[in-house]
């Protein structure tokens, strides 16, 4: 009866740690600088992810990619919640289009010239190692069929506004966060004091402007912090008298 027990409890621990091991991981990719048309059907990623929206090879079944730039060749992204443990390898790879194509250029085409410099398996898949920790993981931006990066992941590098400005800065009750949305991509909004703590936070949503309140915040240095939904965001300081 006590092995039964041990069984048991064991069987209970390796659910549990099964389900602390969901990431999200976020696809990023561009037809941008290939020469190459983005098809109708869209950028899509494949792989044996484990994921909800994601579950097998099958381009059809995977959601589009969605526009995160200005301009509608730009980056293309996705985040998936996948089931994986860490330090595991990861294949996938991207299509464009809603089919397996031959890679010459039809309506639909997959990935299969990918240098040997950059992390693949056979077939062409990438290959990305799901890193310790709870995530989220956002993989660098590659053009299609290629190891280039269009740009490195980066906290303070976001593609989907411009121009951001604080004003009136320095304020006394209220300042005004802007910046340009061409495509009203949705952002939301942290204020955070000097020690890194928030003490702020605005739901994201369309348009291209927050209005911070003073309220009971302290005079002092705070920091707007704009964020999209694939986890870049852009930083600006300013002051509350």
């Amino acid at each position: 009866m006590k092995k039964l027990y041990v069984i048991l409890v064991f069987a209970l621990l390796s659910t549990v740690i099964v389900e602390a091991q969901k990431v999200s991981i976020t696809f990023r990719a561009t037809m941008k600088g290939t020469g190459k048309k983005l098809s109708a059907d869209g950028l899509r990623v494949a792989g044996a992810l484990g994921a909800t929206e994601q579950i097998n090879w099958d381009p059809p079944t995977a959601k589009k990619m969605l526009a995160v730039g200005a301009v509608a060749d730009s980056i293309y992204a996705i985040t998936l919640t996948c089931d994986r443990p860490a330090d595991s390898k990861l294949e996938y790879k991207f299509v464009n289009g809603a089919a397996w194509g031959d890679g010459a250029g039809g309506t639909s085409e997959d990935e299969r010239t990918i240098p040997a410099t950059c992390a693949k398996a056979v077939n062409d898949n990438r290959i990305f190692t799901i890193p310790a920790g709870a995530g989220p993981f956002i993989i660098p931006a590659y053009r299609f069929n290629t190891c280039t990066q269009v740009f490195q992941t980066n906290v303070n590098e976001l593609s989907t506004a411009a121009n951001m400005d604080v004003y009136p800065n320095p304020a006394t009750a209220r300042t005004t966060v802007t910046f340009d949305n061409a495509n009203n991509t949705e952002h939301g909004l942290e204020v955070l004091n000097v020690t890194g703590q928030v003490v702020r936070t605005y739901a994201p949503q369309g348009g291209n402007q927050f209005d911070i309140e003073r309220g009971s915040m302290p005079a002092g240095m705070y920091f707007a912090r704009l964020k999209n939904a694939i986890g870049e965001s852009r930083t600006m300081r300013f002051i509350m008298n």
